[in-house]
């Protein structure tokens, strides 16, 4: 690999790693010749320009006027504009995570921040890091953790990846009924997570569906149906143990009903 490819990947890396808002002024400076912009100094949005800066890929400028923050400007030279354009439409045209993008120290510790910050983008991107030990430790665990972080911000696409990791052979005691809710909730928040749903439900009984169908629709009808099953969930004491003590045989069949005893507040002791 030569140098000039490895830093093509790396820039990839952290513009991928960039939140939103930062990505959008960065936008602007490509479509506007000879534009400047300012961003509070120690800020992420100043480590990415002063990376590019670095990289010969963009330069400081004095300040054009007196800001409320302490500041630094920043304009892009002719190279870096035609890379960063490069680079900035591959990744809005994927979407997802660049399959050559490369994670050093520096952008993994962007995102970080940034999710320090509660920005649900991040924490969704970050987890995608995490899930997949790129850039940083490998942990199912804590990608999840992310994944509902962000999700309860309203990010549609954690829904999906909340259904999807938890649905997964990495999830532990699979229920189908939380993961189609959980692309359920994606796609009414926008996400089209259709064929997810679709696949789902060829791994699950009609018993399940409806159940899942009715927690997402109507859920008096679900509230109903599972307040009559609570105490045959627990009808035998023995089988809970056991479920609790790891007996694949019987935990999936509890861990349904103690997620759903959870969605109640009602969980028993």
């Amino acid at each position: 690999m030569s140098i000039v490819d490895q830093e093509r990947r790396e820039l990839l890396g952290y513009i991928w790693a960039l939140k939103p808002s930062d990505l959008s002024v960065l936008q602007g400076c490509l479509t506007t010749d000879n534009s400047q912009m300012a961003t509070p100094k120690g800020s992420n949005n100043d480590l990415f320009w002063l990376y590019l800066v670095e990289k010969k890929l963009a330069q400081e400028e004095l300040l054009k006027a007196e800001t409320l923050f302490e500041a630094r400007s920043y304009s892009l030279i002719d190279e870096g504009r035609a890379l960063l354009s490069t680079c900035v439409k591959k990744i809005l045209n994927d979407g997802y995570l660049p399959e050559d993008a490369v994670f050093i120290k520096g952008s993994v510790e962007m995102l970080i921040k940034y999710s320090n910050e509660n920005e649900p983008v991040s924490l969704n991107k970050l987890g995608t890091l995490i899930e997949n030990g790129i850039g940083i430790f490998q942990s199912y665990e804590e990608a999840l953790k992310l994944y509902e972080r962000s999700a309860k911000l309203g990010y549609a696409k954690s829904m999906y990846d909340l259904g999807r990791l938890r649905g997964s052979e990495k999830g532990m005691n699979v229920n189908y009924i939380d993961v189609y809710y959980c692309f359920y909730s994606a796609i009414e928040r926008g996400f089209d997570a259709k064929d997810a749903i679709e696949n789902l439900k060829k791994k699950m009984t009609q018993h399940e569906i409806k159940m899942a169908y009715s927690l997402c629709t109507d859920k008096e009808y679900f509230m109903k149906t599972v307040t009559a099953n609570i105490d045959k969930a627990f009808e035998n004491e023995k089988l809970k143990d056991r479920s609790l003590k790891g007996d694949k045989s019987v935990m999936k069949k509890f861990s349904v009903w103690y997620w759903i005893l959870k969605l109640l507040g009602k969980e028993k002791k």
